[in-house]
């Protein structure tokens, strides 16, 4: 039965019964017979087919929160277990922001899962505020945030990383500002911006700084990530504020030029659920970040 629900929720994620397959290791066929095996249970039709994809139903749509539950109840209670005998074991679900930065967060996560061979990693990318409320609700562990300030989200704990990340403005290396070796806001004002969507870091440092300076800024992009950001940047369609670890990276094209005013940090944080309620891997995984000196930053 748990393995028929981990089925399910994979392929109400995928939409797409042989991308679930893959996912999940196994031959489509034992999926679809699993799905069926479900439903039966159920007693409700939980996912419409067609040729090219997958749906959920009503009832499927009312079922998979309680599935997603049921797994969860089930890794917690397994990691427990685990843990009354000395060995860690399930799935920590892990929010990652779109840029890493310098947290490091892939090697954090790689020497944990090196010390609990036992667990699985689960990884998913979204934004910030999104990753936030999903961590509240307990769809994921942990998360690994950027927020133009250090303010906590309410309902999670945070650990604010070190260092923090300075923001500079990404122009293409043709492009008049390029030369300059420094920019106000006032330089940029006017200028095409390319941004990331609503409910980004990104996004929101955008928007505040504009706001206080009394305007709007010009957003003629909204790209699905700083990497295809930067590729329109190289191609001087408009400029963006950006960590410059990720413009350091971009192509030669594109060029980082230091903002003097307003001087903009990236912090980074790991957020989880209260202590309460934050499940036995979440706080392994908190306990060992805050127990590293590289990582050293504050709780909130």
């Amino acid at each position: 039965m748990l393995q028929h629900l981990r089925t399910f929720i994979v392929v109400a994620e995928e939409c797409h019964f042989t991308r679930a397959a893959v996912r999940l290791h196994i031959a489509q066929p034992a999926v679809s017979q699993q799905i069926r095996a479900l439903e039966r249970q159920v007693g409700q039709q939980l996912l419409e087919r067609n040729a090219r994809s997958v749906r959920l139903t009503r009832a499927g749509q009312v079922f998979l929160p309680h599935a997603r539950a049921a797994v969860h109840a089930a890794d917690k209670g397994f990691a427990e277990v685990a843990s009354s005998t000395g060995t860690l074991r399930g799935t920590l679900r892990v929010g990652l922001v779109e840029s890493a930065g310098p947290t490091q967060a892939p090697r954090l996560l790689t020497e944990f899962l090196a010390r609990h061979p036992g667990i699985d990693l689960h990884i998913s990318q979204d934004g910030s505020e999104q990753m936030s409320d999903q961590v509240r609700v307990g769809e994921l562990d942990v998360a690994f945030i950027a927020f133009p300030d250090t303010r906590c989200p309410a309902g999670v704990a945070a650990h604010w990383l070190h260092p923090t990340e300075p923001l500079v403005v990404a122009v293409a290396a043709d492009h008049p500002l390029a030369n300059r070796g420094r920019l106000r806001l006032s330089d940029i004002i006017d200028e095409p911006l390319i941004a990331l969507r609503q409910g980004t870091g990104n996004r929101s440092v955008i928007e505040r700084i504009y706001a206080e300076h009394g305007t709007h800024p010009r957003i003629i992009c909204e790209a699905p990530n700083l990497a295809v950001a930067m590729s329109f940047v190289a191609e001087n369609l408009g400029l963006c504020l950006a960590p410059r670890s990720t413009v350091a990276t971009a192509a030669p094209a594109v060029t980082a030029v230091e903002l003097a005013e307003p001087v903009l940090q990236r912090h980074l944080a790991l957020i989880w659920r209260s202590p309460e309620a934050a499940g036995l891997l979440a706080r392994a995984f908190v306990a060992f970040t805050e127990s590293e000196p590289r990582w050293s930053g504050t709780r909130v």
